[in-house]
């Protein structure tokens, strides 16, 4: 995810020195203790990166590694959605690699909360570039899912099977082509590598902060408002595009429930439509949720750099509900795989499969029945109104110093 918040300046007392005499430097700042006190990890952050981070960085990665041996281990389980699951599960995997990686790596190198020394001008431009386009292709995967169900289930007298997943499959290299490139353009965001060479107060904890340290900042003001604006555009786009699409296929599946109960499977046929609308409440809902704080924050930004940085709510407030927008977008990338195995029975006997975890209880005569997909069996609903009817005729913060006087540091 593209980091397009803007911090509050926390420099605003620094006196500035010559640069000629300190090597690489672009900036030489001398920090008062109020303001060094601004780049102090709190007891709040340093919960946030030694727990609660590294948490859902470990079971984010274990849990979709485990969902991608189930999709290569189960043959049964190699279908369009899966293969859109499979590419979200990646691309989760990659984002927390890129987004929570980072921040560990960050902290565990350094005492300045904006220190991007440890990665360097290549380590930020190959961090935001892995986050960004992951992101961008989470967004596409979960649209595609939708677009796959409601195929299967609104128009299942047209092509299945292998035809299906070729299509789905070009749209999915679509998909990664699109997101990098759309993720290309985001690097003027965090290019602009300033080398800070910074006089701390005495005392503690300062006598040992480094007296060099990096960060990467967007290019300009325009960078800013670009970031902040274009990331949350695909996901206010694909929002509105998603609930239809689950309203389409509630309702198709409603209307065949109808046209099917003078065969004495109406009770049955109400609960294989509920399972499936909770199914796609439940996956959407946790999707949505978890990613439209952040986006949200990110217009917030946006909007209020275009009136030249005038901001309603304190910086406190600020980067308590940025870091909180954060952990739910993590959370998501996280609990996805977790989602899919507790609300679907096929995905926990796949699993048990893969892992050899208990014994899958399967019929004698059911069986088959229970392991079909619940949009393969919603699919045959469809077929058979299709049938009966013919015959009657029918989601960095980029961080901004901008110290007094003539040079501005971003």
């Amino acid at each position: 995810m593209n980091n397009s918040v803007v911090l509050a300046p926390l420099v605003s007392n620094c006196s500035y020195m010559s640069c000629h005499d300190f090597g690489d430097c672009n900036v030489v700042l001398s920090f008062s203790e109020e303001d060094a006190i601004g780049y102090l990890y709190s007891d709040l952050d340093k919960l946030y990166f030694t727990i609660i981070l590294p948490i859902l960085f470990a079971l984010g990665v274990l849990s979709n590694v485990a969902f991608l041996l189930v999709i290569y281990n189960v043959k049964r389980m190699r279908t369009s959605t899966n293969y859109c699951l499979a590419n979200l599960a990646v691309a989760d995997v990659l984002f927390l690699m890129g987004s929570v990686g980072s921040k560990l790596l960050k902290y565990a190198n350094s005492p300045i909360t904006i220190d991007d020394s440890s990665l360097g001008l290549a380590g930020c431009i190959a961090v935001y570039l892995i986050s960004d386009t992951a992101y961008l292709l989470s967004l596409a995967a979960i649209t595609l899912v939708s677009f796959e169900k409601f195929y299967a289930v609104c128009s299942a007298y047209r092509a299945l099977g292998d035809s299906r997943r070729r299509v789905f499959v070009r749209l999915l290299v679509a998909s990664w082509i699109v997101a990098f490139c759309v993720a290309v353009s985001f690097i003027p965001c965090i290019v602009d590598y300033v080398v800070v060479c910074s006089f701390w107060p005495p005392g503690d904890p300062f006598n040992s902060w480094p007296s060099e340290f990096a960060y990467c900042g967007p290019v300009g003001d325009w960078a800013i408002l670009y970031g902040a604006g274009a990331q949350a555009i695909p996901f206010l786009l694909i929002f509105p595009i998603n609930v239809y699409l689950y309203l389409r296929i509630i309702v198709s599946i409603t209307r065949a429930i109808k046209d099917t109960s003078i065969a004495g499977r109406k009770k049955k046929n109400i609960r294989q439509r509920n399972q499936i609308a909770i199914m796609l409440i439940v996956n959407g809902a946790v999707f949505f949720i978890c990613l439209a704080p952040f986006e949200m924050i990110s217009l917030f930004y946006m909007i209020a750099f275009a009136h030249n940085g005038e901001f309603i709510l304190p910086e406190d407030t600020r980067q308590s509900l940025t870091s909180s927008a954060k952990v739910l977008a993590y959370l998501n990338a996280a609990v996805n795989p977790f989602v899919y195995t507790c609300m679907s029975a096929q995905y926990r006997d796949a699993f048990c499969q893969t892992f050899g975890i208990g014994r899958c209880s399967r019929s004698a005569n059911g069986g088959e029945t229970e392991r079909q997909p619940v949009f393969k069996r919603a699919r045959q609903m469809s077929s058979n109104l299709t049938a009966s009817t013919s015959a009657g005729s029918s989601m960095k913060i980029y961080h901004t110093v901008r110290p007094t006087g003539s040079h501005r540091v971003y």
